[in-house]
């Protein structure tokens, strides 16, 4: 699709919530790369992990498996942040255990091999890779540059990632001057020479307008929403104008596509400019855990 006519597109945004979506790791979680390609593997696989006669049922991710079975967190708002933090952690490592897991099950043949056969797929991602950012990502960049259609980035993260990709974005895909921001709870500081600027959570998108020639980085404020239970009215807003908006398209991203498949970001970015022909501006939200964000809409 990367030869498609987009002639009427006037102006594109890609908001990258990275983690997930960009790079596999993340420094918030302390989610190394290897704990990052287990967790990602345990997302894929698929089987009776109960041992329940009633198969059909009781199927679910190896990830659901730990998560509900072996390192569950109470939904009763008496656990610590700190408590949830370590369980999630302990989550992390326990997905390192599913080709063991499975042979101690009695898994088919074909299913380990399944399993082998995938983080096999997982790997060779990570390897397709220039340093950390995925294909696809640097794929879609390259794609948009011939284009010649004017174009914003947003790049956020709760973690100390931003900074690398950044570096990684200005040799790989010629991406430079990126202006910085962050949160501190609802408010975005844009930092800027002589003073730093200051928009509330409802004024997002005349950030994003005022600085629309511009790419830009948006680090959020995980003390923020750890200080506040975790709640999704508390994560990282996203400015989408509305739930019917055609333009404004939210992508619960699945990371292991956009890992292994170099053409992942086009495919989902040309399909939307096809079907909303009339549309002249986008703005993509790319997340791999979309339902948990703060959507901010506006009338």
């Amino acid at each position: 699709m990367s030869g498609i006519e987009t002639s009427q597109v006037k102006h594109i945004v890609f908001f990258f919530d990275i983690n997930g979506t960009m790079i596999l790791g993340d420094t918030s979680r302390n989610k190394s790369n290897t704990l990052a390609e287990q967790e990602l593997l345990a997302e894929q696989i698929t089987a009776n992990w109960l041992q329940s006669d009633n198969e059909v049922d009781n199927k679910m991710t190896y990830k659901e498996y730990i998560n509900k079975h072996v390192h569950p967190i109470a939904n009763d708002h008496m656990l610590s942040n700190e408590l949830v933090e370590e369980i999630k952690l302990k989550r992390l490592e326990s997905y390192g255990n599913i080709l063991k897991d499975a042979t101690q099950r009695g898994l088919s043949d074909k299913q380990i091999d399944h399993i082998k056969q995938t983080f096999i797929s997982i790997k060779q991602g990570m390897e397709s890779r220039a340093k950390s950012i995925f294909c696809s990502v640097i794929g879609l960049f390259q794609v948009w540059r011939k284009r010649n259609t004017p174009w914003q980035l947003v790049l956020r993260s709760f973690g100390h990632d931003i900074e690398q990709t950044i570096d990684e974005l200005s040799s790989e895909a010629d991406i430079m001057n990126v202006i910085r921001g962050h949160f501190e709870g609802d408010r975005l500081i844009i930092h800027r020479i002589l003073k730093d600027r200051t928009y509330s959570k409802k004024k997002l998108s005349k950030c994003l307008a005022e600085y629309h020639t511009h790419h830009m980085s948006w680090k959020d404020d995980y003390n923020h929403w750890k200080n506040n239970g975790f709640v999704n009215s508390c994560s990282k807003p996203f400015p989408i104008e509305h739930e019917s908006h055609k333009n404004d398209c939210l992508v619960d991203v699945d990371t292991f596509k956009a890992l292994t498949d170099p053409s992942y970001y086009i495919r989902i970015v040309d399909k939307a400019i096809i079907n909303n022909p009339n549309e002249t501006t986008f703005r993509f939200f790319f997340d791999d855990n979309a339902k948990t964000k703060s959507i901010v809409h506006f009338v």
